[in-house]
């Protein structure tokens, strides 16, 4: 696909798309990667790597087919998707993209990739070390060694933060199970502090912190601290974990 034609793709994200020509897919994945490995590509054109979930027995009407008898390569079970299917676009990984570019050899494709994943990534998402990750893997490839040993220390920054503020939080436990309140309120919001910096607003670590501080205030009789703590991880929990999980069930 063009560059054009990828940008255009990542618009409509949880929307319907639909495909003016017959889809052959497979079942396959290292088939489907071999295929994508041939492919004649130029400077505008990358390598796309389709991820379909269909399931046959939720459609009335089933528009693919299973086709691997007729197929012109043995063992591709090949899967062929009828004229104007209709596919719910969930997500573009652009991650996995460069990944599987970097692996292909395309270097410089891949770091493309990686920088404008980058550019679009919040300097609190936690998923940044999952970029910075191969991000330092391609740069050492390119020979650039100054610059993937920045993106390798970035990496390991992030999580020695991520992991004080985790330390501080289990400290906090232990203090509150031994009953030194004090203790345990001091360390919880130290861990809450640093997962405010360096974290998402909804994420399910800040929802943990304020939890336990509310638990700290219950039981020191402070109900109505103790409410607004518990009231702010129910809205985090709320937005971030899927209804029937424990902590939104116990939360409510």
């Amino acid at each position: 696909m063009s560059t054009d034609e990828l940008e255009i793709l990542r618009r409509p994200i949880g929307e319907l798309i639909s495909i003016n020509s017959f889809f052959s897919t497979t079942l396959n994945l290292s088939e489907a990667l071999a295929f994508l490995n041939r492919s004649i590509i130029s400077s505008d054109l990358h390598r796309v790597l389709f991820v379909i979930d269909a399931n046959p027995k939720v459609v009335t009407f089933k528009p693919f087919a299973d086709i691997s008898e007729f197929s012109n390569y043995k063992g591709e079970r090949e899967i062929l998707f009828m004229i104007e299917c209709i596919f719910l676009l969930v997500d573009i990984h652009l991650l996995s993209l460069a990944k599987v570019l970097h692996n292909m050899g395309r270097i410089d494709l891949a770091e493309r990739m990686l920088k404008r994943l980058l550019s679009e990534l919040p300097s609190n998402d936690p998923s940044l070390q999952r970029v910075y990750w191969p991000r330092g893997l391609v740069t050492k490839d390119k020979g650039d060694y100054d610059d993937s040993q920045e993106w390798f220390n970035k990496v390991l920054e992030l999580y020695i933060i991520v992991s004080v503020a985790m330390s501080y939080n289990n400290m906090g436990l232990v203090y509150t199970v031994i009953e030194e309140h004090d203790l345990a309120m001091e360390h919880h919001n130290r861990a809450v502090k640093i997962r405010l910096k360096c974290l998402p607003p909804q994420h399910p670590d800040i929802a943990m912190s304020y939890k336990n501080i509310g638990r700290i205030h219950e039981r020191n009789g402070k109900w109505l601290k103790a409410l607004v703590n518990y009231e702010k991880a129910a809205e985090i929990y709320y937005h971030s974990l899927p209804a029937q999980h424990s902590n939104v069930i116990q939360i409510n």
